[in-house]
């Protein structure tokens, strides 16, 4: 594709899987609802419960169905309570605006407490707004925020009903996914392709894998046989992601039996089969491989005892079990003091904090400002199109704006016209239909085309039973258009954050080199800890800056710009990671002087306090030791970019 930059950004899918079964289930969830209502002549309701369960459907989330039930409790129970306080206060202007901006502020402090709590306080204000500003027909005050609720939990049965039926285990094929990409991880060394686009990938599946075993974890209090297998899984292809690492720092090949046999293990794991036989695997034998031999004969080990456990689960769990540990797994639970506490230092935050906070409530005072001084019909899709579009966690402002604006306009006139062009509801209904189950599709690929299918199915739940015509989407038009303005022109544009990169990506860059110290301390065995869960803190960090710079990559210069003036001192601190892992495999680090351990962590250090604008030149100087020179060397390049000035 042509164009700028960060014109290819905004554009730019990820390459995903096509969620066949969830897209069918959405459809279902959305539409069925709805088309009950339509033949027994209670459309009204099955709009609203329809409503309800495209909220269900778009607030679930990968992850246990013990998670996702209570992503979806809470984002419901946040949409309810807004339900209801907006029908409350429908028809009270001032009342209105006052409450929408109050919600606002509260909601933005509880996004702070987490993804579950982000998604629960948007549900409240975009249902809080929909409910006192849109028309739902002459029915009782309490029949919305019931109908909204019975949809969601609808959607909810939907899915449970799905993981029964597909057997579908998120923690297994998550493990599953992690040995997959390892074997391409394997499949990159020593040839052409790029390794650190595989290795991040990588990374992304060991966060991802991490997260959802641990979480399982930790509440069922580790018992649970299964997560116990899970989490062995997981950390037994630790030492495999060493060892390759340190081959791909050496650019040495990895042969494709082993390769073969990786991607065989990931694809037993999703099933659940019995092991492949490594003794096939003659390659192991030979002087070369026996870096690898071991940590894969120890994967080997532990698939033929889950094996061997699955017809005999009295069984006690073998030594290489009992010696799996989840980093930072717990099984404390979740206290109502904690959470106070939480939003008490949320409260209490600096600037960091507050201020996109602010910028969501200067910008809903200013589109409610806006939205009374405006004649249109629908004068409430303004001020939702802001609270969508500046989510403080949501990502790029600018991005989601623009992004939001083009797929809000594309959905509007395609709703809009099927709508005023097709008598009777069986062709918006089809299209309901249609579009819903293109949802999951594009949810997790591209933010403005999942707006694009997203707003049809929006516009016809709302209007189906009002009817709509051109007038209508040419205000929906408009409305989009106002509010993604109000969130550039306000929410954007003024604030001098936007425009620093050092005070927008300094710090967590920071975070990330501290995080490559502490592994060099770790690893290098000059501070105690454990050398995996050090290493893959680091790759955490990394992989979660990536993804900021990614999102300022799709905004315009000078952002765009200065955001790709920090990619050297990624790339400088990954490979950095890599250097100390392959080091340490290699056997050398009892040799290297607890001093000059220090000063390599010093100097990764220093790079952090050089993100911050703490020092303009982040010392100390690196000595010239053979042995540690490829670590060396990544942190005289991380050193180099800010010694030229670069932001």
């Amino acid at each position: 594709m042509s164009g700028p930059r960060w014109v290819r950004e905004l554009a730019r899918q990820q390459h995903l899987p096509v969620p066949w079964m969830r897209m069918v289930r959405v459809a279902v969830a959305i539409s069925l609802p709805v088309t009950l209502g339509a033949v027994f002549g209670q459309l009204g309701l099955g709009l609203l419960v329809s409503i309800g369960a495209l909220a269900g459907s778009v607030t679930d989330a990968e992850g246990t169905m013990r998670s996702r039930v209570a992503r979806v409790g809470w984002a419901t129970t946040g949409g309810f309570i807004g339900f209801v306080l907006g029908g409350l206060i429908a028809g009270h202007p001032l009342l209105t605006a006052s409450c929408v901006v109050a919600g606002g502020l509260v909601g933005g402090i509880l996004s702070l407490q987490g993804a579950v709590a982000s998604v629960a306080s948007l549900q409240f204000l975009i249902y809080l707004i929909v409910a006192s500003g849109a028309d739902f027909g002459d029915v009782p005050a309490w029949l919305p925020p019931v109908g909204y609720v019975v949809g969601a939990s609808w959607a909810v049965l939907l899915a449970v009903v799905e993981s029964r039926v597909l057997a579908s285990d998120p923690g297994r094929d998550a493990v599953a996914d992690v040995y997959a990409r390892l074997a391409d991880y394997m499949a990159a060394c020593g040839g052409t392709t790029n390794t650190g686009d595989a290795r991040n990938r990588l990374t992304l599946a060991m966060n991802r894998a991490y997260d959802i075993v641990t979480t399982s974890r930790a509440r069922v209090g580790g018992r649970d046989p299964h997560i116990r297998r899970q989490a062995a899984f997981l950390n037994a292809a630790t030492p495999v992601i060493e060892v390759t690492t340190m081959r791909a720092v050496s650019s040495r090949g990895i042969p494709p039996e082993i390769i073969a046999w990786v991607r065989d293990m990931s694809a037993r794991i999703a099933r659940a089969d019995p092991p492949v036989d490594l003794l096939w695997l003659a390659v192991l034998e030979r002087p070369e491989w026996r870096d690898l031999a071991a940590g894969l004969e120890a994967v080997d080990e532990l698939a033929r005892h889950n094996a061997r456990a699955a017809t005999t689960p009295a069984a006690e769990p073998s030594p290489i079990t009992r010696a799996m540990r989840l980093p930072g797994a717990t099984t404390a639970q979740t206290t109502l003091r904690a959470r106070l506490v939480g939003v008490r230092d949320a409260i209490a935050g600096g600037r960091e904090t507050w201020t996109p906070i602010l910028r969501l409530v200067l910008c809903l005072v200013v589109g409610e400002i806006v939205a009374a001084l405006y004649t249109g019909e629908r004068p409430y899709w303004i001020v939702m199109t802001i609270a969508v579009t500046l989510k403080p966690d949501f990502g790029s402002v600018f991005a989601r704006a623009v992004q939001r604006g083009i797929g809000t306009v594309l959905g509007v006139l395609i709703g809009s016209a099927l709508l005023a062009l097709s008598p009777g509801h069986v062709v918006p209904l089809i299209a309901i239909v249609v579009f819903a189950a293109l949802m999951p599709f594009a949810q997790r690929r591209n933010y403005g085309l999942f707006t694009v299918f997203l707003t049809p199915v929006i516009v016809m739940l709302l209007d189906l039973g009002a009817g709509g015509g051109f007038d209508l989407a040419i205000g929906r038009v408009s409305d989009t258009a106002v509010g993604c303005l109000i969130v550039l022109v306000v929410g954007y544009l003024p604030w001098p954050d936007t425009w620093r990169s050092r005070s927008r990506f300094g710090p967590r860059i920071a975070r990330a080199a501290a995080a490559l110290a502490d592994y060099i301390r770790i690893g290098f065995g000059t501070v105690p800890g454990v050398r995996q869960t050090a290493r893959r803190q680091a790759y955490r960090e990394l992989s979660d800056l990536r993804t900021k710079l990614q999102q300022a990559l799709s905004e315009p210069p000078p952002v765009s710009r200065t955001a790709a003036g920090w990619w050297p001192v990624i790339v400088a601190l990954e490979r950095a990671v890599d250097a100390t892992t392959a080091i340490i495999l290699h056997g050398d680090a009892a040799a290297v002087d607890p001093d000059e351990v220090e000063r390599l962590a010093a100097a990764a250090d220093g790079i952090g306090d050089a993100a911050r604008g703490t020092v303009t030149d982040p010392a100390p100087q690196l000595l010239q030791d053979p042995m540690l020179e490829p670590l060396t060397a990544e942190l005289r390049a991380g050193q180099a970019v800010f010694r030229r000035g670069d932001e």
